[in-house]
C-alpha cells in the first residue's frame, strides 16, 4: 500500500466551505491535493467530507458543485447525499505517457511508436475508467485483419502493462485488458528464399550498402536482426573469417562465418571505422523498413495476406533461409543448432525434413 504523507494542514481556497490538504506519495515523491469540502447542517454543526484527490480528476469545480448539493438538500430538509466515486478525468494517453516516460525498457521507443500509431487518436482519447474489455476486444480484432497474433499480443499487452503501472502508483482503476483471451499463435515460418530469389534480393538492394551488407551478414551467419545491427568493428576477426554475434534473445554470444567475397568487402567498410564503431550505420527501423518492406514486399509478397506467416518474406525469413540451407546441403543438426545458437535441439529439428537423408530417397526405392 503506497503511504501519503501530509505536507501541511487544511488550506483554504478562494471558493467558500471549499478546501484542499497537500500530500506527498512516498513511493514515487510526487506531489498531489486532497479536497475536502465544509458545511453546516441543520443543527448548526460544521460538517467536513473528503471529496478526493487531484489526480483522480477532482477539482475545485467538482467541490463547489457538491458542496451547493449538499446545502441544497439540507434546505430540502433531506439528508446530505452520499459522495460517489469520483471517476477520474485521466485518458488512456494520458497514463501511457506516464509509463513511456518511467520505463527504463530497452525498446521504449518502439513501443512508444507503436502506441501513438494504433490508439493515440482513438482509444487514447478515452477515459480509463470508461474504456472495457469489449473496446479491447473489438481493437484486437481489427488488428487480427493486419497483422500477426503475435503483434496482435503485444500491442494488446501493451495496454494491460500501461495499466498495472497506473495501479502500482496507487490508482484505484481496474485493468480492462485483464480478461482478455490471447491469440493463438503459430510460429512456424516455412518460407525460405532459394538460389534464384536470394540473388534478386541483393541486385535489388545492391545500391544500398547498408542494407546490402545486412543481407550478406544475415544469409552468412544466420544472425537476427538485432545480432546483425550490433556488430562493431571489434567483433570480426579477418583472419579466421568469423565474427563474434550477440544473442539478445537467448542471452550470450556466438560464432558466425563469412566468405572471402564478404571479407573484401567488410575490409572496405571498416577501413576507416573506430574499434567500437558499428558495420552498420543505419538505425534497425531504417533497416527493417527497406529490406522487409521494400524489397520483400515488392519481390516476394505480392498478394498474401500480412498474416500469411508460412508464406510470407519477412526480414526473420533470412535467419530461416540460411538454416534451411545448411540443412538441404546435408548439414548435422547438432552444427546447424550451433551455428543458429538455438536454446535447445527441438528448435533445430524443424529443419530435419530438408535433410538429404531425411528419408526421401529410402521411401522411393522401398519396394522396388
Amino acid at each position: 500500500m503506497i503511504q501519503l504523507k501530509t505536507l501541511n494542514k487544511r488550506t483554504a481556497t478562494k471558493s467558500q466551505g471549499v478546501f484542499y490538504k497537500s500530500i506527498v506519495n512516498d513511493e514515487n515523491k510526487e506531489i498531489d491535493k486532497v479536497y475536502l469540502i465544509r458545511w453546516i447542517d441543520n443543527d448548526g454543526r460544521p460538517k467536513l467530507k473528503t471529496v478526493g484527490k487531484h489526480s483522480q480528476g477532482v477539482r475545485i469545480s467538482t467541490c463547489i458543485a457538491l458542496r451547493n448539493n449538499t446545502i441544497s438538500s439540507i434546505a430540502l430538509g433531506s439528508d446530505a447525499p452520499h459522495l460517489t466515486k469520483i471517476k477520474s478525468q485521466l485518458t488512456l494517453n494520458d497514463i501511457a505517457k506516464e509509463y513511456f516516460n518511467s520505463s527504463k525498457a530497452k525498446d521504449i521507443d518502439r513501443l512508444e511508436n507503436r502506441f501513438n500509431i494504433h490508439f493515440e487518436n482513438n482509444l487514447g482519447k478515452k477515459r480509463i475508467d470508461n474504456i472495457t474489455l469489449e473496446d479491447l476486444e473489438v481493437k484486437q480484432k481489427k488488428l487480427l485483419d493486419n497483422f500477426a497474433p503475435a503483434t496482435v499480443n503485444l500491442t494488446i499487452g501493451m495496454i494491460s502493462t500501461i495499466y498495472n503501472h497506473h495501479i502500482k502508483r496507487g490508482k484505484n482503476i481496474s485493468n480492462p485488458a485483464k480478461g482478455i483471451t490471447h491469440c493463438k499463435l503459430d510460429n512456424k515460418r516455412e518460407r525460405y528464399l532459394n538460389t534464384n530469389e536470394i540473388n534478386k534480393l541483393l541486385d535489388f538492394i545492391k545500391h544500398d550498402m547498408d542494407c546490402y551488407i545486412f543481407v550478406l551478414l544475415s544469409l552468412s551467419t544466420g544472425g537476427r536482426l538485432s545480432s546483425i545491427m550490433n556488430i562493431s568493428k571489434k567483433d570480426i576477426d579477418f583472419e579466421n573469417n568469423s565474427i563474434q554475434l550477440k544473442d539478445f534473445k537467448n542471452e550470450g554470444t556466438y560464432y558466425g562465418f563469412f566468405s572471402d567475397d564478404i571479407k573484401d568487402l567488410l575490409l572496405q567498410i571498416t577501413k576507416k571505422l573506430k574499434v567500437n564503431d558499428k558495420i552498420i550505420q543505419s538505425n534497425m527501423d531504417r533497416v527493417r523498413y527497406y529490406v522487409g518492406k521494400q524489397a520483400m514486399n515488392k519481390l516476394f509478397n505480392e498478394g498474401l495476406k500480412t498474416t500469411d506467416r508460412k508464406n510470407r518474406v519477412v526480414v526473420h525469413s533470412l535467419r530461416h533461409t540460411f538454416a534451411s540451407h545448411l540443412a538441404l546441403k546435408g548439414t548435422s543438426i547438432i552444427t546447424i543448432k550451433n551455428l543458429m545458437h538455438h536454446k535447445n535441439i527441438e528448435m533445430t529439428l524443424r529443419y530435419s525434413h530438408l535433410m538429404p537423408d531425411a528419408g526421401k530417397n529410402i521411401v522411393l526405392g522401398l519396394y522396388k
